[in-house]
């Protein structure tokens, strides 16, 4: 009974599944646009959400200058989108989304460099600010998973920090069990004492009742 009640002590001092305290960030229902700003667990996470915030603000700048400098619809319909999808990273970390937004912005920028050279644009400032929006934008695909890559490995190194040090509070625990159960022999010595004792009054007890019925025997015989 005693270990049981050791190992349940130890269960819920110490649970081996570590919770998540930073829930999901809510939603609204317009557009699936987060609501609730998600907490960063490690450091890492605190410079993955600052680049995707600036590469927002590149989106930004990319989604003007494309519509004003190169006329082109298509692009700022996609500068659009990538905005909103680090608009969504931003406030979720969400490494799901991240591969979404990798993904998309490496298509787009392949897809620009194929549109770059097979249309026709005015002049030469055209083409090769197109041709910069789209390596910036591929630079900005890859450094975005890299920086959540490396966010998901701190949250995983983090994770193994706490199971070991929960593992050496329990080590410790043992060792204070173990020094209890060492000094339990005191206790098991005075409590055979205080049984032998027991035992010879039972038996000096029982003697003494022998002896009477003897006598009363004798009395009756006689």
């Amino acid at each position: 009974m005693k270990q049981v009640a050791k190992k349940g002590n130890k269960e819920s001092k110490h649970p081996l599944l570590i919770k998540n305290k930073n829930e999901v960030p809510t939603t609204s229902t317009f557009l699936c646009v987060p609501t609730n700003q998600k907490k960063p667990e490690t450091e890492e996470g605190k410079s993955f959400r600052t680049v995707i915030f600036l590469f927002m603000i590149l989106h930004v700048i990319f989604s003007f200058g494309s519509f004003f400098l190169i006329f082109g619809m298509m692009l700022t319909f996609r500068q659009v989108i990538y905005i909103y999808l680090c608009f969504y990273i931003y406030m979720t970390l969400s490494s799901i989304m991240t591969v979404i937004y990798s993904l998309l912005v490496l298509f787009g920028a392949a897809y620009g460099m194929v549109d770059m050279f097979s249309n026709s644009y005015e002049g030469a400032q055209a083409f090769f600010i197109y041709m910069a929006l789209n390596l910036l934008n591929g630079y900005q695909a890859i450094h975005a998973f890299q920086k959540m890559r490396e966010y998901s490995d701190s949250k995983q190194q983090k994770n193994k920090k706490q199971i070991s040090q929960q593992g050496n509070e329990d080590d410790e625990s043992d060792d204070d069990d173990e020094s209890s159960d060492e000094e339990d022999p005191k206790a098991k010595a005075l409590k055979l004492k205080i049984e032998l004792q027991q035992k010879l009054i039972e038996e000096s007890i029982a003697k003494h009742m022998k002896e009477q019925l003897k006598q009363l025997k004798k009395g009756d015989q006689k």
